[in-house]
């Protein structure tokens, strides 16, 4: 890591949000430095671009092709309503799963 990259780290840890938002540009500027580089690998650099893509688009929608056959919505609501009691009782850890 760049000392650059760690005091940004370390301003960050100290000021809160208002600093993380001044280093802002200089991250953007190292990846951009990132990209361009001849040193870092073309798998890397299209992690780069896919993390950048997916932070400033949102990652892409994904669908599910399914067929409910018959659901029984009063067992499913009394099985909620048992675990919420569940956690109320163990004073909120739920002990499924």
């Amino acid at each position: 890591m760049s000392e650059k990259t760690v005091n940004s780290i370390e301003m960050i840890r100290k000021n809160g949000l208002e600093a993380f938002m001044r280093a802002v540009p200089d991250a953007i500027e190292q990846l951009k430095d990132m990209l361009m580089s001849k040193e870092v690998p073309a798998n890397i650099k299209a992690l780069l671009i896919q993390m950048i893509l997916e932070r400033g688009l949102g990652k892409p929608e994904e669908t599910v092709n399914m067929t409910v056959k018959s659901a029984d919505m009063d067992a499913a609501y009394a099985a909620v309503d048992r675990m919420v009691e569940e956690i109320r009782r163990s004073g909120g850890e739920s002990n499924s799963h």
